[in-house]
């Protein structure tokens, strides 16, 4: 077998070398004249990937923000409605062994943590690598959340479900709750998007590289427990979905690279490519969540 010398470049292992070379350079952007009576401003450094650690943070921030409110607050309305709707369901256990209608601190912290803070940093790798190749609306970002999401909340193999009699409007509740996480999570990156300092100072640039930092740690860890079906206790979980989330994820790394190199637009192949690999896992969600809701009912 005779090696080639250029390897495919969606490869995942070249771009992600790729990616981490480029992003490790500086370049001068203004630097002192020799021209006689020229005042010169100080010498500053752009410094190569900042708008990308930027971009990665005001997705990270607003997903974790969004989902402490929305997943976390909104969570815990959720189970009120719940509860005005099942009376009888009233001090029974649920699959976590917590009293059903007994809002205790415990229980309300528990949720803001593991549904609210968990959800949104989990949310927040998907976030970033699909947000490219989306409509960038609030309506549209609010059914992609149900479609890809959605099943974190709706799953057949909840036993809770089994207590509920009739429990189609604790369906809509869940799933108008995922919706409102998405929208908003786009209304609130567009705003941080516009407040947030850029990344050409040595401050900013500092946090955007951690907040990243911290990225890298959770987006593999977070595929792996949202999707995997041993290790997210669940019986059915959508793979397919997480294989085109990734597929989605090599793209967006394919145009951070060519970004760092100058340009300003993703080729067609890019846009293709990145539009259809997240459809593709939208669709897919979609039907998964389909099949789970015709299982419960």
């Amino acid at each position: 077998m005779v090696a080639t010398a250029d390897p495919p470049r969606i490869a995942c292992v070249d771009v992600v070398f790729r990616w981490l070379s480029v992003m490790s350079e500086v370049h001068p952007t203004d630097g002192p004249s020799d021209a006689p009576g020229v005042v010169v401003s100080p010498r500053r450094t752009r410094h190569v990937g900042s708008p990308i650690l930027r971009d990665v943070s005001v997705g990270g921030i607003a997903s974790l923000v969004s989902g402490l409110v929305v997943l976390g607050l909104g969570g815990r309305l959720v189970m009120f409605l719940s509860r005005l709707l099942h009376p009888e369901t009233i001090g029974r256990l649920t699959e976590n062994g917590n009293e059903i209608g007994i809002f205790t601190f415990d229980g309300t912290l528990g949720l803001l943590i593991f549904g609210g803070i968990a959800g949104g940093l989990s949310a927040a790798p998907v976030w970033v690598v699909m947000k490219p190749w989306i409509p960038r609306n609030w309506a549209g970002v609010g059914l992609g959340a149900v479609a890809i999401g959605g099943f974190q909340l709706v799953a057949s193999d909840n036993r809770d479900f089994d207590i509920l009699d009739g429990p189609a409007l604790d369906l809509v509740l869940l799933l108008t709750l995922v919706f409102c996480f998405g929208a908003v999570l786009h209304l609130l990156d567009r705003f941080l998007e516009s407040r947030l300092p850029r990344g050409d100072r040595t401050g900013p640039l500092v946090v955007y590289g951690a907040i990243t930092a911290v990225g890298l740690v959770i987006a593999p860890l977070g595929l792996v427990l949202q999707f995997m079906p041993s290790f997210a206790d669940r019986a059915h979980s959508p793979i397919w979905t997480a294989v085109f989330v990734c597929a989605t994820g090599l793209v967006t790394l394919w145009w951070w690279i060519d970004r760092e190199r100058g340009k300003t637009e993703p080729t067609p192949v890019q846009r293709g490519l990145g539009s259809g690999f997240a459809s593709a896992a939208a669709l897919v969600g979609l039907l998964h969540l389909t099949f789970e809701i015709v299982r419960i009912l």
